[in-house]
């Protein structure tokens, strides 16, 4: 399991082990949404390892993450809540495409696909945030923007922190490293830019706008209504740290006028 693109042929029998390096047991098969060709989730025995004998699991495919040095498939999945996780007989599977069976599946796992990929995509906003402001600093000659660069740097980190546990307590797997467009301070803040001005009022303008789209994406994420009070809390809190930056850098700004 070296490439990019795997085969279903090559997962099916492999071996499943939780972040403690413990055997689980193998993935069975991979049911796969007719309509949408999306993988609704894997199927797992547990070999013995729950004292189940061969009874069959459905788990959600997103809760995978890969291992590619062993060639094996981790779990983030307490074993308390595999215990009493949705099964089936052997002999007697789920209809492929049985949308009230995945609508159970997710619900047991309070797995929202929709809700960890927009925590994915804050958490990369954070990764572009965190990178942007690291970058700023080491090119910025002022001390008063070092401070707030090497400030809002660490906080992003701290976000950052906060939204993949959030991801992996919803049974998903946090993406890693910045987005494309971030990365080449695009979507985030253009500092290349603004630093060519070497002026303060150049780079804080810059940094208005960064914030500001951070700020949009946050509230857009919070308009969802499946969100548990946990990931609320956590965003929302998150959400208005970035405000009072906004808020900060616009005082900057006034300032320097």
């Amino acid at each position: 399991m070296t490439n990019r693109l795997l085969s279903s042929s090559s997962i099916e029998g492999t071996d499943v082990k939780n972040e403690q390096g413990e055997s689980l047991g193998e993935i069975k098969d991979l049911m796969i949404n007719p309509r949408t060709g999306d993988i609704n989730y894997a199927v797992l025995t547990f070999g013995g390892f729950l004292g189940m004998g061969e009874k069959y699991f459905a788990i959600p495919w997103k809760a995978f993450s890969i291992d590619r040095a062993d060639e094996e498939m981790v779990l983030n999945i307490p074993k308390q809540k595999l215990e009493k996780s949705p099964g089936f007989d052997k002999d007697n599977w789920p209809k492929t495409g049985n949308d009230v069976y995945l609508r159970e599946v997710n619900s047991y796992y309070s797995y929202s696909p929709e809700v960890i990929d927009g925590l994915n995509g804050l958490l990369t906003k954070n990764y572009d945030s965190e990178a942007g402001y690291k970058n700023a600093l080491a090119n910025s000659s002022s001390p008063r923007l070092q401070s707030f660069f090497k400030s809002k740097a660490d906080q992003r980190y701290q976000f950052g922190h906060e939204i993949k546990e959030l991801i992996k307590t919803l049974g998903g797997v946090p993406e890693k490293g910045t987005s494309v467009p971030g990365s080449l301070h695009r979507t985030w803040i253009d500092f290349k830019t603004a630093l060519s001005f070497d002026n303060e009022e150049s780079i804080l303008e810059e940094c208005e706008r960064g914030e500001s789209y951070c700020l949009e994406q946050y509230n857009d994420f919070l308009n969802n209504n499946a969100l548990s009070a946990e990931v609320r809390a956590v965003i929302t809190s998150q959400r208005d740290k970035v405000a009072s930056a906004l808020r900060k850098v616009d005082v900057m700004e006034d300032a320097v006028d």
